[in-house]
């Protein structure tokens, strides 16, 4: 249960009981899983049952393949990538969506949180921030140089594509996928 006294998203989804916690087959959800893992063993001593290219190369997990989490015969083996698509259906998605809906602020919050932080910035407190950045030694201005240096030499598409160049690290250059879609994945042919 949530502070609130709802249960969490994740629980509701999970094909267990609001109210008893339990899922169809008389157990609870971690209670099945540790049945699976009992009589099946570890995940990780099974391959990825969808294994392909963009397959994971951490732990695998159970994963229960009707998602009533009926039994132990119930559950496949996936790496945490599979695992994490196979879960999440656009039903789901759905539900989810709007289960979790995050905090709603009015106008009228969202003013007294301004005037909050405007008032935190008293004169004092802004002439001690100005005071600290006026004082820095230069050890701290070369280190401070050296850290913005080191982050533009990571990412030379610059500050702005980070996210992007991340997520194109990270999905497509480390498992070798070239996305036509992707701006960055583009190879340009040299000139004539």
């Amino acid at each position: 249960m949530s502070i609130k006294g709802r249960t969490s998203w994740g629980k509701r989804l999970a094909g267990e009981d609001p109210v008893t916690g339990l899922t169809p087959s008389g157990l609870s959800n971690r209670a099945l899983h540790t049945l699976v893992k009992q009589e099946r063993g570890q995940a990780s001593e099974y391959p990825c049952s969808h294994a392909d290219k963009t397959c994971s190369s951490g732990r695998t997990d159970w994963a229960c393949i009707s998602r009533l989490y009926l039994n132990v015969d119930d559950f496949m083996a996936l790496c945490r990538s599979h695992h994490l698509r196979y879960d999440m259906t656009p039903e789901r998605a759905e539900r989810a969506a709007a289960t979790h809906l995050g905090d709603v602020y009015t106008p009228e919050h969202r003013a007294n949180i301004s005037a909050g932080v405007k008032a935190s910035m008293t004169p004092e407190v802004r002439a001690r921030m100005s005071e600290a950045s006026r004082n820095r030694t230069p050890e701290q201005l070369a280190r401070n140089a050296a850290a913005t240096a080191a982050g533009r030499a990571r990412n030379p598409q610059g500050l702005a594509n980070g996210g992007l160049a991340a997520s194109h690290m990270r999905w497509h250059v480390k498992r070798g996928i070239v996305n036509p879609e992707c701006s960055l994945c583009v190879v340009r042919q040299p000139g004539p």
